[in-house]
Formats: C-alpha cells, structure tokens, sequence
C-alpha cells in the first residue's frame, strides 16, 4: 500500500503539474501574440506620425536644442525615426532628458546600418539596435528614400518575463498543495485496503 499511495500521488502531481505548464505556456504566448499587436499598431501610427504629420522632417539636421524640446510630433520616449538612402540618411531618437523635457538625439551610423536592413514592405520586424536595444521597426519607400520608424520591445519583455515569474511560482505552489493534497486522499482512500493487508500477513503467519 506504501508503494502505491507513493505511486499515485506522483502521478496526480506530475498531471498537475503538467496542466499548469500547459496553461501558462498557452496564457503567455497568447499574452505576448497580443501585446506585440499592439505595439505592432503603435508601429505603424508612429509612421504616420512622423512622416505624414504636418512640419515633420527626419532627413536633415536637428533642430535648436529648444525646437527639439518643444515639438516631438506626439511620438513617445524611445521612438526611433529615419530617412535612408543606400548610402546615406539621418535618425533620431527620443530619450529622456535629466535636464527637463525628452530630447531628439542623433541615432548613430550603427543604428542607421541596422535600420537599412529592415526590408520596407509596410510590415513591422524586430532589429536590434547597437545602443538603444530590440526595436520592433516598420519600413515605407518614399521616392528615393526608406522611411523608418519603430518603437522599443523591452515593455513586452519585461511584461512578459512578470508573467512568466508569476506563472511560474504558481506552478510550484500547485504543484505542493496537489502533493500535500494528494497524499492526504490517497491514504485515507486506501486505509481499508492496508487493513485487509495486514489482515492478511496475520493469517498467513497463523500456523
């Protein structure tokens, strides 16, 4: 009986556990699928934004320090925007600012290369950019320039790593209490077959 009430409550939390990795898998990639279509949409309307909006011009250079402070075009901290060429081009940033209000900075010519690569067939692709992290990025041909713009991930990933460190401690604390559970019932469901073994290993000692 000792045995089989060991066997039992590892099977039952084996399945346990199996169904709970199961579900935060499913809930996570589903999360994820989701979150990056929003930012997906975000991608494309900061496009729109930067390059559609009335007195937008990524592809010269910067503007006064004070210009750069006071128009931003609606985009968010960490919007990337870029005009390129197959040889040349320009890009800008928004980064935060411990002097006040964020501030358009020059994206580096490793940026740039990075963003050249990205095809421009109006679909949102993640790039990694040196200095800046993983971007997803939309590309749009404009005569003869590429028009880029893109938005950094590290939101989604750091919502979804919570997720996963939540779901994951859940899953061990389902995972004991299906144990301490599991042992509780099965015990108490084989208390009679343990009374009928050892009825049993007393009659066979009889003589």
């Amino acid at each position: 009986p000792r045995s089989l009430t060991t066997r039992l409550v590892v099977s039952t939390v084996a399945l346990v556990a199996g169904v709970s990795v199961l579900i935060a898998l499913t809930v996570t990639l589903s999360m994820r699928a989701y979150l990056t279509d929003r930012l997906d949409d975000d991608v494309r309307a900061s496009l729109g934004r930067a390059f559609l909006g009335p007195g937008r011009d990524f592809g010269g250079a910067p503007a006064p320090d004070g210009d750069r402070q006071a128009d931003r075009g609606g985009q968010g901290v960490g919007t990337v925007t870029a005009a390129l060429d197959s040889t040349d081009g320009y890009g800008t940033v928004i980064a935060d600012s411990d002097r006040g209000p964020a501030e358009l900075e020059q994206l580096s010519d490793e940026a740039l290369d990075a963003l050249r690569t990205t095809p421009a067939d109006g679909g949102v692709h993640g790039v990694r950019l040196p200095g800046l992290g993983d971007y997803r990025v939309v590309a749009t041909r404009s005569g003869p320039e590429t028009l880029v713009a893109g938005l950094p991930s590290d939101e989604v990933d750091r919502i979804i790593g919570s997720m996963v460190r939540a779901e994951a401690l859940l899953t061990l604390l389902g995972v004991a209490i299906a144990g301490v559970a599991g042992t509780v019932v099965v015990r108490r469901q084989l208390a009679p077959l343990r009374e009928v073994a050892g009825t049993a290993h007393r009659v066979a000692e009889l003589p």
